[in-house]
């Protein structure tokens, strides 16, 4: 192969190389919301009592069910 077809070959596969590297973001944004719908409608019991949990006690609103509502509210963000 002469080095001008390998130039030309070059050049063509840029543009190729450049979409699917702009794909990549893309493709991480999606598996993440997707990831995150996943973790909402997985079924997480509340046992009354249980490991290192106190009798009667539920969820509070604390750091971290905000954190999920905005996890959520992030995605629901990228599907609409």
């Amino acid at each position: 192969m002469s080095d001008l077809q390998k130039e030309l070959l070059q050049i063509a596969l840029l543009p190729l190389l450049q979409f699917l590297l702009q794909l990549v973001p893309l493709f991480l944004y999606l598996l993440r919301g997707l990831l995150g719908i996943i973790y909402f409608l997985h079924a997480h019991p509340h046992s009354a009592s249980g490991p290192g949990n106190h009798a009667g006690q539920r969820d509070t609103g604390g750091p971290k069910s905000m954190a999920n509502l905005l996890f959520m509210l992030d995605t629901a963000r990228l599907l609409s």
